[in-house]
Parts: C-alpha cells; structure tokens; sequence
C-alpha cells in the first residue's frame, strides 16, 4: 500500500524538487522520452509525484523520477510546474526521507536491487543502526533482499562491484527493454556476493556485461545460473593456469609393469626409440588434424595404429579427455572420467556462426553443451537465409 494515501495534492515548481540521496526505482530511456511527450501534449495526463517535506521546507520525491526528467527533458519552456501529492508529516532529515522513498517503491514500482547495497551503507552510517534492523525499517525484512545480506553463505558485494553493477544497469536502462528486463535477478547477485575476491568479482561482472551488451533487444536474457557457475569455474582455471605459467603440456609414457625396475639408461633408450619409430611410422590422419587447428589450447593424442584422434589435453586447464564417436560430423564428442559426455562445436564452426543483428556482428566463440538436445535448441537461435539455414554447411542434426 502507498505511503501517500492521505496526502496534499498541490502544483509545486519541476526546479524545486530534489531527490533523495540513493534513487532505488527502474529508470528507462523509453519512459523518459514517452513523459516528454505526454508534457508537451497533455501535462494533465502525467502520474501525480509523491514528495516528502523537511522541517526546513524542503521537497524530496519519492516516486516517479522518470517523469521529473521527462519534464525536464521537455524543456523549461513548456512545463515548469507538476501535481504533485505531499505526504502529512514532515520528515526529520535525509535518513528518514530514503526510507520512505524506499517503502513507497518497493510498493508501487520496480525495485532496483543493487541499490539495496547503497541504501543499507547509508543509513548504517547515519542511523548508526545494524543491517537487520535497518532492512525492518525498509520493509525488506522476510524478503529475498535480507536473504541476500545477511545470509551466512554470503559474503559481500564490493564497492566497486556494486558500481559495476550500476553501469550495467545503466547501460540497459537506455535501451528498448522493458523495466522488468532490466531488473538484476537476485540469483547474480548471490553468484556474485559468494565471490571473496573483488577481482573475481569484477571479472565475472565484466563478461556478464559484455554479453548482455552484445545481444540483440528481442533476444535479450540475463545469464542462468548455470552460466554463471561455468563462467566462475573457467575463470578460476584460467587463473590457475596464469600461477603455474605452463607453456606446454606433457603426457606421460605409459610404463608396462614388466619393465619396472630394469635399467634406467636402457630403458631411456628403449623409449628414445619407440618415439623415433613412432615418428616414422605413425599415419598422418586428416581427422586429427582438423581437430588440432578448430580447437585452441589443445594437444591432440593419436591412436599409434589409425593416426585418428583418440585423447584431448587441454593445455591450460591440464584436464584430459577421451574423445568418443559422434553422429555429427562437425560435432567433437568429449568425456573425462566421472563426468557426463560434452559436445563441442569447434572453432572452425563456431567463427562461422553471427548473431543475426546488423547493429553487432558479434562471433559465437568456442561452447561446450551436456547434450545434442542444448546443441540444438543453441543453433536454432541463428537465421535462415531463403529457408536454408546457414549451418547446413557445417552442420547436420543427428
């Protein structure tokens, strides 16, 4: 229920009202310019604004930023005055008017979540009050937002997160999206807040913002969880790799059990020449070479008798993989002990594949998926061209 129900409704001048020192509604570009419009129209058709009023006289609003700034986009010149509603009581100070302006949003309007973390530092350091008790007076206790900040498992969103956070926002909020859209699921900010390191953090912020970026209006979505877990977990062996400064990736010669114990210069020998022979002998597949240059970061390992690609390591992660048959030609068909198979489309698909917006030209890069099914529903999403899709060169569904 609003806060304003027994209010004063009054005109008071568009240069007279102030904000509140954290703005926690959804603002968009598209709002703006429609309450522009509706003010150089019919500035009787503009939403009432909600103030509150200090004992000094002051005028905060509480709601309805998007239509102040399409005021103000509209010009000076064309509406200077708006109705407005002020509540009853006065309010003691800046501390007492963001938890009103709170309260009437998270009643009435869409709530932004990376504010929670601006307005909860505010008051903690006005009202000198703890974060329970400050999440009661917002309202916000039993809700998914005192989940998120007081939860054990949680650790903190940085300061510098939450400002990425915003930007991202920001950034989305100037687009053709809905408010809904634009809205941060909490889900991302659990992701994130359970990363201890702020550069772990930023990291994962910087991606997120990349890709929501570089997608197309009408195919706009915020990653999944799941997404978000893959990205955490290839960045920490990204990470790991840069520690251990491994250019190269060696695999072991398998020692038969017989040959334990012989003698070490002998055997050195014994295997100098097997790698020799191995050298001379082993069949060049065209398979296995097709397979080196699509994936990147990979060693290939041969089977010594066909030359086809038996076993992938992967370079920087160290992980070995054994390469199974696939009923997709350009579909690489991987598994590793104790895991689930993954279908991989290579490299030299994937930089054929576009995203079907003239304003991004953005290539799809190298993606792993559980199962053909995930494969599928991912290739669906790219454009035909006279009804011929442009993966029928370079892929064929099972």
């Amino acid at each position: 229920m609003s806060i304003i129900s027994s209010s004063q409704k009054t005109k008071v001048k568009i240069i007279d009202i102030l904000s509140p020192p954290v703005a926690v509604g959804i603002i968009t570009s598209p709002n703006i310019e429609k309450f522009s419009d509706i003010a150089k129209k019919d500035p009787e058709l503009l939403p009432v604004i909600a103030l509150a009023k200090t004992n000094d006289g002051k005028l905060y609003a509480l709601n309805h930023h998007d239509v102040i700034l399409g005021c103000k986009k509209a010009g000076p010149g064309v509406i200077t005055e708006i109705h407005v509603e002020i509540i009853p009581e006065n309010c003691m100070g800046s501390d007492d008017i963001l938890i009103k302006h709170v309260r009437e949003i998270t009643s009435n309007e869409l709530f932004n979540p990376i504010s929670i973390y601006e307005t909860i530092d505010f008051l903690e350091e006005k009202m000198q009050k703890n974060r329970k008790d400050i999440l009661e007076l917002l309202h916000l206790n039993g809700t998914i937002y005192e989940k998120l900040i007081l939860s054990g498992i949680n650790n903190h969103i940085s300061e510098e997160s939450v400002q990425r956070l915003q930007k991202i926002t920001a950034s989305l909020s100037a687009r053709n999206l809905l408010p809904s859209m634009i809205v941060v699921p909490p889900y991302v900010l659990s992701k994130i807040s359970r990363l201890e390191s702020v550069k772990e953090q930023l990291l994962i912020l910087d991606e997120i913002q990349y890709d929501l970026e570089h997608m197309s209006d009408s195919r706009f979505a915020w990653h999944t969880p799941e997404q978000i877990d893959h990205m955490i977990k290839s960045n920490r062996q990204e990470a790991s790799h840069e520690e251990n400064k491994r250019e190269e990736s060696t695999v072991a010669t398998p020692t038969k059990t017989k040959d334990v114990g012989k003698n070490e210069k002998k055997s050195k020998s014994t295997k100098e020449e097997k790698q020799n022979q191995t050298k001379t002998h082993q069949p060049v597949n065209k398979e296995t070479e097709t397979i080196k240059k699509s994936i990147p970061n990979m060693i290939i390992i041969p089977d010594q008798k066909t030359g086809k690609p038996q076993m992938l390591v992967n370079k920087r992660t160290c992980t070995v993989s054994q390469i199974e048959k696939s009923d997709n030609h350009s579909i690489i068909k991987t598994t590793s002990v104790g895991t689930k198979s993954l279908y991989s489309i290579p490299f030299d698909v994937t930089r054929h594949l576009e995203f079907d917006d003239d304003e991004y030209d953005n290539t799809i890069r190298h993606k792993n998926f559980e199962n053909v099914r995930d494969l599928q529903k991912f290739l669906k999403m790219f454009p035909t061209s006279n009804g011929q899709s442009k993966l029928t060169l370079f892929w064929s569904s099972a």
